[in-house]
């Protein structure tokens, strides 16, 4: 049973796009697919709750609607042919949204595995970070000021075009509110949580990730032998990433003994490139 987040660093994205179709994955192999949609930017993840009680948990109203989502599999997948107690949660730059759940209370039990691809993610927004991002949208919404009944009523008279203009005067800096309530701790910070020390979780990056946005998954550009560098990336950000990935190989502890398996990847003869296959891999023994 897999459960799928779209990326889009908590502002934008949506799995209505043909990209995301689970069907694929479902001919792939004997699996049950659920691709989720929620609330995102000033919708999911502003908090607003040391300015109005009913909204206690506005900066975690995002990640709320993941776990809505996960309770319906709970109660509804066996009717559909999928395991729910062999559900598996990922998604491409929605790490930090699998790893918000595995240290959010109303979550447990909901998952038992995580596979993430791409934006790591250790901490969430603390409540004095989150309040003044939120002083911020507020004012260019013209609530500046208000609590309680007088900024619910005003919120409720703002139409989506006018809260997602106030949004973007934060552009995408929105991550989920550690607020002691739906998000009592970090995620990774200083430790993994125990409240999911039994989910085995697998780590790994997207190969081509920035191919989607940069190229709509076409390449352009001469051919790059190096099996980290995208082709759709631009000199500096290839040279950047050469470096990154340098100084990172360094840092590896010469106390484990580790092997970089580097292949190269050509294009494929159906024009997709060389996205989804296997470059190499890190063992540590």
């Amino acid at each position: 049973m897999l459960v799928y987040f779209h990326g889009g660093a908590y502002n934008n994205g949506t799995v209505n796009s043909d990209l995301y179709d689970g069907r694929r994955l479902c001919h792939r192999g004997d699996v049950v697919v659920v691709t989720v949609n929620h609330r995102l930017n000033a919708f999911g993840y502003m908090y607003l709750g040391d300015l109005a009680a009913e909204y206690a948990q506005s900066g975690n109203a995002g990640q709320l609607d993941l776990v809505l989502a996960l309770q319906w599999v709970k109660e509804n997948i066996a009717e559909f042919g999928g395991d729910p107690a062999r559900v598996l949660i990922f998604g491409q730059s929605a790490r930090a949204k699998c790893a918000a759940l595995m240290a959010t209370p109303a979550a447990k039990g909901l998952f038992h595995r995580v596979m993430t691809m791409s934006g790591q993610q250790i901490k969430g927004a603390s409540i004095e970070i989150a309040a003044g991002r939120a002083k911020t949208v507020l004012t260019k919404m013209g609530a500046s000021g208000l609590k309680d009944k007088a900024l619910v009523a005003k919120l409720n008279s703002l139409t989506m075009e006018e809260i997602q203009e106030g949004a973007r005067a934060v552009s995408a800096d929105w991550l989920p509110v550690v607020d002691g309530v739906a998000l009592p701790r970090n995620p990774f910070d200083p430790d993994a949580p125990k409240l999911s020390e039994t989910v085995p979780m697998m780590l790994g990056n997207v190969h081509d990730e920035t191919a989607v946005a940069g190229a709509a998954g076409r390449y352009r550009g001469r051919r790059q032998r190096r099996c980290w560098m995208p082709r759709c990336m631009s000199t500096w950000d290839r040279t950047r990433r050469r470096r990154w990935w340098r100084s990172s190989a360094r840092s590896i502890p010469s106390t484990r003994r580790c092997r970089w398996i580097r292949r190269r990847r050509r294009p494929s003869a159906r024009g997709r490139g060389s996205a989804g296959r296997r470059s190499g891999e890190l063992r540590i023994r």
